[in-house]
């Protein structure tokens, strides 16, 4: 069996109660990984974490608790001695067939070293070519940054990789993970399950019933309202960065063959692939 690792903060009981009976239901065992609590460790220790971004992007104490946190589960995978591990949050539904992808890595090609099980329904580059794992799901080449942090299988060679680079990096750890621009996703093979077993609770229409809202997606919502200043700062922008976007998907369609698509998510292997509700960080 392939580990299954999930983070959780010590006072969201219910999600961890949710999680856990979700992967009993599977057929999985779920090892729980104490999350870090970003609001609880001092200014100096935030700013020292901060000095190391590269990006242009909000790195609220949420986010920082969220890195740290997966650096954590990171390191219990190497301290595993398993060769790959499951990586999860803990409001990812998974598909009623997952526990496939969990009874063994006979499955996994050769030259894989990062999987993602998850969909956040904002398009990415994926190869063409198919490799069948089930009769209803294949894998992908995935060439291109598709965020998120809910679910995604992680070789132990690439954790150390992971590890070594949080050293000096400190970014979102969706983006440490996915981004080509930070290195390390530039580094190694990825493959995208295709469609997808997972999805994260803030993408259904109903979330579930009395789920406490995660630190983090409270931040991110708080995020969405910018000062006017910042709002035209980033309107002013728009226009280029959009720009930008298409010559890369044009650029990147041709010479890596790949097709710029949304990955839909299938609750199981009988019922056809959806596209859920639309948000985005």
């Amino acid at each position: 069996m392939i580990p299954l690792f999930y983070i959780n903060l010590d006072s969201q009981t219910e999600r961890r109660d949710w999680f856990e009976e979700q992967c009993a239901t599977l057929g999985l065992t779920a090892i729980r990984v104490a999350a870090t609590n970003g609001r609880a460790l001092e200014p100096q220790a935030l700013e020292a974490i901060r000095s190391k971004r590269l990006l242009d992007v909000h790195f609220g104490p949420a986010e920082i608790g969220c890195f740290l946190s997966h650096c954590a589960a990171w390191r219990m995978l190497l301290a595993s001695e398993r060769d790959w591990g499951f990586i999860a949050e803990d409001d990812i539904h998974l598909a009623t067939d997952s526990t496939t992808f969990f009874e063994s890595s006979d499955w996994i090609p050769d030259d894989a070293r990062l999987i993602k099980a998850e969909s956040t329904f904002k398009k990415c580059h994926l190869g063409q070519q198919q490799h069948s794992v089930t009769a209803t799901r294949h894998l992908r080449r995935l060439h291109s940054l598709h965020g998120g942090g809910g679910g995604y299988f992680l070789h132990r060679e690439a954790a150390e990789i992971l590890l070594q680079l949080a050293q000096t990096v400190a970014e979102p750890a969706d983006l440490l993970v996915f981004n080509p621009d930070l290195g390390f996703f530039s580094e190694v093979i990825a493959y995208q399950i295709y469609p997808a077993i997972g999805a994260q609770d803030l993408f259904f229409e109903e979330p579930i019933h009395g789920f406490v809202k995660s630190t983090l997606e409270q931040e991110r919502q708080t995020l969405r309202k910018h000062p006017s200043g910042a709002k035209l700062w980033r309107e002013t922008k728009r226009p280029f960065g959009q720009l930008l976007n298409a010559l890369r998907t044009t650029y990147e369609t041709h010479v890596l063959g790949s097709k710029f698509e949304v990955v839909p998510f299938a609750p199981s292997a009988t019922a056809p692939p959806k596209i859920l509700r639309k948000r985005f960080r």
